[in-house]
């Protein structure tokens, strides 16, 4: 995720994501796991940061897991003969 703001490594956090198109939005909640400044300008430095998604109460987790989830049909084209 990029930010303008450095988030704690450790730190757990709710993340709302929406995707442009479709119009699909997901209320996660994920622990921050790594923090790489992009660039530093004072008040205007930008991060980036890794999450592990945590699987919560009141989240989206599960949708979100299903909309990336492969299908059976797509699993089975996928295997190796």
């Amino acid at each position: 995720i990029q930010s303008a703001f450095p988030f704690i490594v450790g730190s757990v956090l709710e993340l709302l994501i929406r995707f442009e198109t479709g119009g699909y939005k997901f209320l996660l909640t994920g622990e921050v796991k790594w923090l790489e400044t992009v660039t530093e300008k004072g008040a205007e430095s930008e991060y980036i940061a890794g999450f592990q998604l945590i699987d919560s109460e009141h989240s989206d987790y599960s949708l979100w897991v299903n909309m990336f989830k492969e299908s059976p049909t797509t699993e089975n084209n996928n295997q190796l003969v």
